[in-house]
């Protein structure tokens, strides 16, 4: 179990808050109590709480494209990753081993047509810094949790209900 959460202005001359982002983090420390990492800009923000199960090392999150254009944080385990990263992927390069750099470098190829490829059970926000858009998703039968609220300056989401309070 991961934890993660987030936050978008739409007025970009609003200056981020860390400690609100931090604030978020460690309210789902319960949710992976091994890691905790965090993303800001100047537009938004990402946290992430991880427990370490594939790549204890490499897994690292939230985890960014090497060229800087996109960042993920995801929750969850993509089952087929192996298969993924080997017919779809074969010229990315790639850093761990871990499922979320393959989702990663599948979401940066193909944007909303990665999700169809996904067989597990997860939710994700993925960051294409490139294109400016932010992609949420979650598996078909819904087993990882997605909690957001949708304000007239900001888009607030977690994976914890009480880190959104």
């Amino acid at each position: 179990m991961c934890g993660i959460c987030g936050f978008f202005y739409k007025n970009t001359e609003q200056p981020i808050d860390p400690g609100v982002l931090n604030r978020m983090v460690d309210t789902m420390v319960h949710r992976g109590p091994d890691e905790r990492g965090i993303y800001l800009s100047q537009i938004g923000a990402l946290g992430h709480r991880r427990l370490t199960i594939i790549d204890l090392v490499g897994g690292q999150q939230p985890m960014e494209l090497p060229n800087k254009q996109g960042v993920l944080i995801h929750n969850g385990e993509i089952y087929n990753y192996p298969e993924i990263r080997k017919n779809y992927l074969s010229d990315a390069q790639f850093s761990s081993s871990s499922d979320t750099e393959v989702l990663l470098h599948l979401l940066h190829q193909k944007g909303t047509d990665a999700i169809p490829f996904l067989n597990g059970m997860f939710v994700f926000a993925y960051w294409d810094i490139e294109n400016h858009k932010v992609i949420f998703a979650r598996d078909p039968a819904g087993q990882k949790p997605l909690f957001f609220y949708f304000g007239s300056e900001s888009f607030v989401f977690s994976s914890e209900l009480s880190s959104l309070v």
